[in-house]
Formats: structure tokens, C-alpha cells, sequence
């Protein structure tokens, strides 16, 4: 199981996507994307999540959001998902260090699915066949 931080300021997205999961017993917690203090700070370094799905303003004004979840050592190589209204700024989202970006207007159960492939999966090491976790898009 994991932990999923949704950076949003849109209950309306945070409540459908809490929805989706909710049958994947995958817990999420929503913080505000339009600013960056630090008690979401020590929020997200606390929840460690497993991945992060962020809404992008538009014209891409909460970046430092990213800057700041590729730069922390706790979420360097977390899964990050974007959502933006505005298909052109995906490579930009991407160079930022978003690994996927996904229309804001993508249904939540599709969201959810998304995250729930960007979850780490248990694999097995050859040496006596000992569980460990791969991220999909390692860094």
C-alpha cells in the first residue's frame, strides 16, 4: 500500500480522486498548489508519500512546487503526476521533473489508475528471492 499527496486547490478534484482510491485502500492527503511554506514542507517530508500528483496552475505559476519535490531528498525520486489544463506546457512540466502529465479534465477514476501504475511494486531479487520495491520511473 501506499501514500499518495495530492497538491491542489480544487476540493472538487481532491474528493473525486479520494473516491477512486478509497476501494484501494490507498490513503491521500490534499495540500494546497499555490504556495509553498513550510508546513507543507514538513507535511510532505513527514508523509513520505509514494507518489505525488500535483494540478499546475496555469501558466505554469506553482513550478517551484516541483523544483522544490525534485530537490527534497524525500521525494527526489517519488513518482510526480501532473494535471494541467494546458496540453502544450507538457514538456515543460516534464523537464521540470514531472514524470507524466495528464489533462486536467481526465476523469478521476483514470487518474486513479495512473497512480495506482505509478505505485512501487514488490519485485524479487535473484539472491534467495528477497522482496524489494522498484519505483516504475526511477530516476
Amino acid at each position: 500500500m501506499g501514500w499518495v499527496v495530492c497538491f491542489t486547490d480544487s476540493e472538487l478534484i481532491a474528493s473525486g480522486i479520494r473516491r477512486s482510491l478509497h476501494t484501494a485502500h490507498i490513503p491521500l492527503s490534499s495540500l494546497s498548489a499555490s504556495q509553498l511554506s513550510d508546513e507543507v514542507r514538513t507535511s510532505v517530508q513527514r508523509i513520505a508519500p509514494s507518489v505525488i500528483l500535483i494540478e499546475m496552475s496555469p501558466h505554469l505559476a506553482n513550478t517551484h512546487l516541483l523544483i522544490f519535490l525534485r530537490s527534497d531528498s524525500t521525494t527526489r525520486h517519488t513518482p510526480i503526476i501532473a494535471l494541467s489544463a494546458d496540453r502544450s506546457a507538457a514538456p515543460m512540466i516534464m523537464a521540470l521533473g514531472a514524470d507524466s502529465v495528464l489533462d486536467l479534465f481526465t476523469p478521476p477514476d483514470l487518474i486513479a489508475q495512473a497512480i495506482l501504475q505509478a505505485l512501487p511494486q514488490p519485485v524479487a531479487l535473484e539472491m534467495g528471492k528477497i522482496p524489494a520495491v522498484r519505483t516504475p520511473l526511477a530516476r
